[in-house]
C-alpha cells in the first residue's frame, strides 16, 4: 500500500484464552508485529493499568462500528471457555466474548469479520464450532518480513491486498457455426447431388423443400433470396415493439420456428439489438430446413409476427410484400 493510499487503516481486535503466561505472550507478540505492520489493535494486556469496565470493554471491541475484524486465537482451552465447559468461575471474559459473537453471525447470517487462527502446531479442533467452516490462518511467525505464508495470507486479507489478482473481462467472442454433418449411412464417393438424393430418398424431410405441385417427386433446395430481402426482414424485427427485450426476441422466433429449429441454436441472443436482428435474419437464410409447420424459416417468421405483435397496416404491407417475394404459402394482400 502506498503513503498515498486513502484506504483507511484496519482496526483490529484480538479475542483469546489468558490461562497460560507463554500464550498470553504470543498473542502479545502478534498484537506488536500488527501495530509495526500499520494496523490498529486492541488487546486486553494494553490495558493492563486502566480502570476498565471489562464486559462492557469487549462489547465495544466487538461492535462492528469501532472494529473491522476480530482475531480469534484458538487453542483448546478457548474452545472450551467459549462453549462454557469450564468452571463457573473461569473464563467469563471469554464466554462473554463468544457470545457476543455468535449473537452477531446468528443476525448477519453471514461472516465477514471473525477469523480462526492457530499457533505453530495446535490442533484444526481447536476451533469452535461457530466459525470451523471459515478460512483458518496458521501462524508460526509475525510480521510481514518474516515469510510466514500464514501471517502474509492473513495480512492480505486485513489488507484488502490480494494475492492474485482478477483479470480484466474481455467481450463475448461470436462463433461462426460448423458445417452440418453427412447423414449417417451417406457414401462420401458420391457427389454433392447424389448426396442430396440420397439424403431425401432417407428422410424426405431433411433440410429440403419440394417445389409446389411436384408430389413426392424430387425435392429441391430453395433459392436463397435476395439480400436485400434479408435486409428488409432485420429492419421489419427492429421495428418490432419489444424487439430491445432480449426474453421478448427470443419468446418469439421460439415460437415462430419452433425451438428445435438450427435456427433458434445458432443465434447468440444477447447483444446488440440491431447486430442481432441481422443474425436472424440470416440464419433463417443459412438454414432453410422447413419449420414445424411446413415452411420456410423467412416465412415463419413473417407469418408469426401479427400473431404475436398484432396487426399494423404498414408492417402488414411489408410483410405481404416480403411473402410475395419469397413465395410463402398464403402470401397475398395484408388484412385490412
Amino acid at each position: 500500500m502506498s503513503e498515498g493510499d486513502t484506504h483507511p487503516i484496519p482496526r483490529v481486535f484480538i479475542s483469546y484464552a489468558q490461562y497460560d503466561a507463554a500464550h498470553a505472550a504470543r498473542v502479545l507478540e502478534l498484537a506488536y508485529a500488527l501495530e509495526a505492520d500499520g494496523l490498529a489493535v486492541e488487546l486486553d494486556q494494553l490495558h493492563g493499568q486502566e480502570l476498565i469496565d471489562w464486559p462492557r470493554w469487549c462489547a465495544e471491541r466487538l461492535d462492528p462500528n469501532n472494529t473491522d475484524f476480530v482475531l480469534m486465537v484458538c487453542s483448546a482451552e478457548y474452545r472450551r471457555r467459549i462453549e462454557g465447559h469450564v468452571e463457573l468461575d473461569v473464563g467469563r471474559g471469554v464466554f462473554w466474548e463468544g457470545d457476543l459473537i455468535c449473537g452477531y453471525l446468528y443476525r448477519a447470517k453471514a461472516n465477514e469479520r471473525f477469523i480462526p487462527l492457530l499457533f505453530d502446531d495446535e490442533p484444526q479442533s481447536s476451533v469452535p464450532p461457530v466459525v470451523a467452516n471459515w478460512n483458518t490462518f496458521r501462524l508460526r511467525r509475525f510480521g510481514a518480513e518474516t515469510g510466514d505464508q500464514g501471517y502474509e495470507n492473513l495480512y492480505r486479507l486485513l489488507t484488502g491486498q490480494p494475492a492474485t489478482l482478477r483479470p480484466s473481462r474481455g467481450t463475448l467472442k461470436r462463433l461462426p457455426p460448423r458445417a452440418v454433418p453427412s447423414p449417417p449411412g451417406a457414401d462420401p464417393a458420391l457427389d454433392t447431388g447424389s448426396q442430396k438424393a440420397e439424403q431425401l430418398r432417407r428422410d424426405p424431410a431433411a433440410g429440403f423443400t419440394r417445389e409446389p405441385g411436384l408430389g413426392v417427386g424430387p425435392a429441391v433446395r430453395p433459392p436463397a433470396p435476395p439480400e436485400q430481402v434479408t435486409e428488409r426482414v432485420r429492419d421489419l424485427l427492429l421495428q418490432l415493439p419489444g424487439w430491445t427485450s432480449a426474453r421478448r426476441r427470443q419468446t418469439f422466433v421460439e415460437v415462430a420456428l419452433g425451438r428445435r429449429h438450427r435456427v433458434f441454436d445458432v443465434v447468440v441472443w444477447e447483444g446488440d439489438a440491431r447486430q442481432l436482428a441481422w443474425d436472424v435474419a440470416k440464419a433463417c437464410e443459412d438454414y432453410p430446413e422447413p419449420t414445424a409447420s411446413g415452411s420456410s424459416p423467412l416465412c415463419a417468421l413473417l407469418a408469426g409476427i401479427p400473431v404475436e405483435f398484432g396487426f399494423h397496416p404498414a408492417r402488414d404491407e411489408e410483410i405481404a410484400d416480403l411473402q410475395r417475394l419469397l413465395g410463402c404459402q398464403g402470401a397475398g394482400r395484408p388484412r385490412d
